[in-house]
């Protein structure tokens, strides 16, 4: 397989959750294959529990594995 197939498929993004201390969130913890699956789950999580709510952010697996941030948790 040459190099340019390799960078002409698409990518797989995975998503997870996080408490405020930007580890796995304890109630949440799992691996979405879009971004709307994840954000659907901590919706309906925070019907149950308002106030936590804002305590849950959104990070992203890059190519190499590591996972980045995309939404801070809003941490008073």
């Amino acid at each position: 397989m040459s190099i340019w197939t390799l960078l002409a498929q698409p990518v797989r993004r995975q998503y997870r959750l996080v408490d405020g201390t930007l580890q796995p969130h304890p109630q949440l913890d799992g691996v979405y294959d879009s971004l709307d699956a994840a954000l659907g789950d901590a919706i309906a999580w925070s019907r149950r529990d308002p106030a936590a709510a804002a305590t849950v952010g959104i990070e992203v697996c890059t190519s190499p594995g590591q996972w980045r941030t995309l939404r801070f948790p809003q941490v008073t």
